[in-house]
C-alpha cells in the first residue's frame, strides 16, 4: 500500500503503542484525558479503530481513534440531543475520538490520510455516519474535516473546559459512502472509488 506523504507507513495502533499514544496527545491537545482513554484507543479493537502514522524512525507523528459504534458504546439517552438525532436515525454510526498530528509533521497531508484510511475500513465494516467534537476555536482542523465532506450539525456551549475557561464544541458529520483517493481528494474530486 503506497504511503502519502512519502516516508510515512499506517499501521493500526496496539497496546505497545499506549505510551507513544498519550505523550502525543499530551504533546497536540489543549486538555488532559486520562490512561485509560488513551488505553481504549490503544488497544480495544472490539471498540474503537485506531490508525498511528509512523515516519522513518517508526517513531508514531499521527493518530486517528474512532469508536466503531456509538450506540454500542454510549448510553444515548445521555447524548446532546444532536448527536441522539444522528445516531436514532442511522443503523450504524461511528464517532472520533481523536485525530492527533505532532505540530512538526502537520500541513503534510498525514490527517487526511488517517481519516480517510479509517473512514474506508469504516464503511466496509457497515458504518453509515462518522462524526466528531471540534473546539471552535480549531480553525485547521475545523477546515482539514469540511474539505473532506464533513457538515457542521450543531454547536455545544461550553462543550470543553480548557485551563478553567468553558469553551464551545462543534458538533461535524459526514455520511460513509464511497471512498475517495488521496489524489482526488486534493484535486477537489469526490467521485474517485478507491479499488
Amino acid at each position: 500500500m503506497s504511503a502519502y506523504p512519502p516516508d510515512i507507513a499506517y499501521r493500526e495502533l496496539t497496546i505497545n503503542d499506549f505510551c507513544s499514544l498519550r505523550e502525543l496527545g499530551q504533546q497536540c491537545l489543549p486538555l488532559p484525558y486520562p490512561d485509560s482513554y488513551w488505553m481504549r484507543i490503544a488497544s480495544d479493537t472490539s471498540t474503537h479503530y485506531s490508525l498511528g502514522a509512523y515516519n522513518q524512525q517508526r517513531k508514531l507523528v499521527g493518530a486517528v481513534g474512532v469508536i466503531r459504534c456509538v450506540r454500542d458504546y454510549f448510553t444515548v439517552k445521555l447524548l446532546n440531543v444532536e448527536e441522539q438525532k444522528l445516531i436514532n436515525t442511522h443503523k450504524k454510526v461511528c464517532y472520533i475520538t481523536t485525530l492527533i498530528v505532532a505540530p512538526e509533521y502537520r500541513k503534510i497531508g498525514i490527517a487526511t490520510q488517517l481519516l480517510q484510511r479509517a473512514m474506508t475500513v469504516l464503511l466496509q465494516e457497515g458504518s453509515q455516519l462518522i462524526y466528531l467534537h471540534v473546539l471552535h476555536t480549531n480553525i485547521p482542523a475545523i477546515r482539514l474535516y469540511e474539505k473532506m465532506g464533513y457538515e457542521k450539525v450543531a454547536g455545544i456551549a461550553d462543550y470543553y473546559t480548557i485551563n478553567g475557561e468553558p469553551q464551545a464544541g462543534l458538533i461535524y458529520c459526514r455520511r460513509l459512502a464511497k471512498p475517495v483517493c488521496y489524489e482526488c481528494l486534493m484535486a477537489g474530486g469526490s467521485t474517485c472509488a478507491i479499488s
